[in-house]
């Protein structure tokens, strides 16, 4: 049997949970509870046993590989070093940071990883603007030692260039799921928005220092504030790409969801950019580079929602995709000189 071709979605929770009960011996842990708090790609489950608590993801069916996942560990553990606050991994039993577990009826072992909770909640509306400035700064840190941990090693992690996420091998390529999503003129509006970001992508390509390790996924849900203190989950997606979209998902992120008036937006997207500025330099075009780089997340965002089988996708994806849509167009009748 292959699964997931045909499971509800509360069979394909179960089937994770057997997942994650099988895996937690690979670390010696016997857990008081296992609770599931998300499953779109990866499922990802809270762990506690002797009053601590973990986070126990259990691979997506076709996502990276042990390796890849392995090298997302290796960054994670030199990112605790330097001391910023991210997951921390847990070495298991034998003495690795990623466990392939496997049951009688998977196709294909899954790689597991435990990491340890990272306190807080993501910011709500009324955010403090030394907050966001906190953000900033944590994410141009994150970009700086990221830096220096690639320019010592191959780090097995994705390019996040054009050609990965627009090319002839993405899922920009797959007509025949836009076609019954949004039709043949959403595609035209698509088309108009990709054609101009490629030479966005070729003209950063060229710039010192605007490529490195990034988060690659850096939105509202993966900002944990407690106590004024800012951490960072969720790097499963890091990678090889511009710093800027990283920054531009916060700033996405955070004027959609938080800002509460067009004068939130600009205190918290000023703060954003001061934060990171104080660390890090940022480009003289910068307005018009993070009009570029949103436009790239609501594409990406659009093309993960198009593609995704996942039940959790499927309940608030649809509602997304007109929203996308309408600023795609915004993005493409706006003058390309403009600012953002």
């Amino acid at each position: 049997m292959v699964w997931f071709d045909m499971p509800s979605p509360d069979e394909q929770d179960r089937r994770m949970q057997m997942l994650a009960e099988a895996a937690l011996p690979r670390w010696g842990l016997v857990a008081d509870s296992i609770t599931l708090i998300q499953h779109e790609d990866n499922a990802v489950f809270c762990v506690t046993a002797g009053g601590q608590r973990w986070a126990l993801r259990v691979g997506a069916a076709n996502g990276w590989s042990v390796q890849e996942q392995r090298a997302e560990m290796d960054w994670l553990t030199d990112l605790r070093r330097a001391g910023l606050s991210v997951p921390d991994p847990t070495v298991s039993l034998s003495g690795d940071t990623v466990e392939a577990v496997d049951l009688p009826d998977l196709v294909e072992a899954r790689p597991c990883v435990l990491l340890r909770w990272v306190p807080g909640d993501p910011p709500e509306p009324g955010v403090p603007v030394e907050v966001a400035r906190r953000i900033g700064a944590l994410a141009a840190e994150l970009h700086q030692r990221g830096e220096v941990f690639a320019s010592a090693r191959d780090v097995a992690r994705p390019e996040w260039g054009f050609e990965t996420l627009f090319g002839p091998g993405s899922v920009f390529a797959r007509t025949e799921l836009w076609e019954v999503a949004i039709g043949h003129h959403g595609q035209q509006r698509i088309g108009a928005a990709i054609a101009r970001l490629e030479r966005r992508f070729s003209s950063d390509g060229a710039r010192p220092g605007a490529w490195g390790l990034i988060h690659g996924d850096l939105h509202r849900d993966n900002i944990l504030v407690q106590d004024g203190a800012v951490g960072l989950i969720d790097f499963d997606d890091c990678g090889t790409g511009p710093s800027l979209l990283d920054l531009a998902a916060v700033v996405e992120s955070f004027c959609r969801r938080l800002a509460r008036s067009e004068g939130d937006r600009t205190l918290l997207r000023a703060a954003l950019l001061e934060g990171y500025h104080h660390l890090r330099p940022l480009p003289d075009d910068v307005d018009a580079a993070l009009r570029d780089y949103i436009a790239v997340r609501l594409l990406t965002t659009l093309g993960f929602i198009v593609s995704s089988t996942n039940p959790a996708v499927r309940s608030w994806g649809p509602a997304r995709i007109p929203q996308i849509l309408e600023q795609i167009d915004r993005f493409v009748a706006q003058d390309p000189a403009a600012s953002a």
